[in-house]
């Protein structure tokens, strides 16, 4: 299936019927980016039933670049698509997009307001929870320092009221590791009992950015979790010979231990880190390699992750 020139995906999910809807990046006219959703059939062909008939749907909601980073398929046969929109650059003036999109593809936005703190918001992750409620991560910027996000939202993309209902922004946790340049969540999984676990990297460089696996765990309600890592963060670096700028950007729960996947730059290397549900680092693994991970040489990194 070509889903047209200089297209990049980001997500990919399967419904119960075996197809397969995926949602990344096109280039529309005049060179400006739109989000992109393709749907294709069981056996692999676009479904004819999508789109305009080629099983595609690109759109740009506003601004001048956009991106679907995530994407959920729901009961109904409709489709949660998740991103941002920017005017300017995705990287430095992101605004975070969610909408619905029909059976046939007709887009619908969600659309809510970020926190006052915020200059800039994006969605890189979501899960649609068996409640209906809609849990979304990803980064946001406070004056010049990147800080992770993750908000729940009610089907219709209201606040969930139970999530920092106390705080300032109902439905949304600003998380910021303390003293460092700055922070992303590229993934997120969601625990028995509603807790929210992000992934991604914190930047503790000065002259230059130096990157360190980073996880961080909120409660049901949205309050930072105590029993992991003692405030709810935790990091990882590893030494030499697979010291490099490290990010996560896959994340699974097995039991209650937690799996996150990326790289490590030098090399690059691939690795998959095992975290304990208290934010330790189990120890197992391959002979040689850092405590509690794989690591393997290659050319790319490892960007999703599922555990069965």
């Amino acid at each position: 299936v070509v889903l047209g020139d200089a297209t990049s995906l980001q997500d990919a999910a399967v419904r119960a019927d075996g197809s397969v809807t995926v949602a990344g990046q096109a280039v529309g006219v005049g060179a400006q980016t739109e989000l992109l959703i393709a749907r294709l059939t069981a056996a692999g062909a676009a479904d004819p039933t999508f789109g305009g008939g080629d099983g595609i749907v690109s759109f740009r909601p506003a601004g001048e670049a956009a991106v679907a980073a995530a994407v959920a398929p729901l009961p109904d046969g409709q489709t949660l698509v998740a991103g941002a929109t920017a005017t300017g650059s995705l990287e430095t003036n992101p605004q975070h997009y969610l909408g619905r999109l029909s059976a046939a593809g007709d887009p619908t936005g969600l659309p809510f307001a970020r926190p006052t703190a915020l200059v800039a918001s994006s969605f890189t992750a979501m899960e649609v929870l068996p409640d209906g409620d809609i849990v979304l991560a990803g980064w946001g910027t406070v004056g010049m320092r990147d800080v992770m996000l993750v908000t729940r939202r009610d089907p219709d993309g209201s606040p969930d009221p139970g999530f920092n209902a106390a705080g300032t922004e109902a439905g949304w946790r600003i998380i910021n590791f303390a003293n460092s340049v700055g922070a992303r969540a590229q993934e997120l999984t969601v625990g028995a009992t509603g807790a929210v676990t992000l992934v991604g990297q914190v930047d503790r460089g000065t002259l230059a950015p130096l990157l360190r696996g980073a996880g961080a765990r909120v409660a049901r309600n949205g309050a930072p979790d105590a029993t992991f890592g003692g405030d709810g963060q935790v990091e990882v670096g590893y030494p030499a010979p697979f010291a490099g700028n490290v990010g996560f950007a896959g994340a699974a729960l097995r039991d209650t231990t937690l799996l996150a996947a990326g790289t490590i730059a030098t090399g690059p290397q691939g690795v998959l880190q095992a975290i304990g549900p208290d934010g330790g680092f189990p120890v197992h693994g391959p002979a040689g390699a850092p405590q509690g991970a794989a690591v393997w040489p290659g050319h790319g990194e490892a960007v999703a992750l599922t555990s069965t």
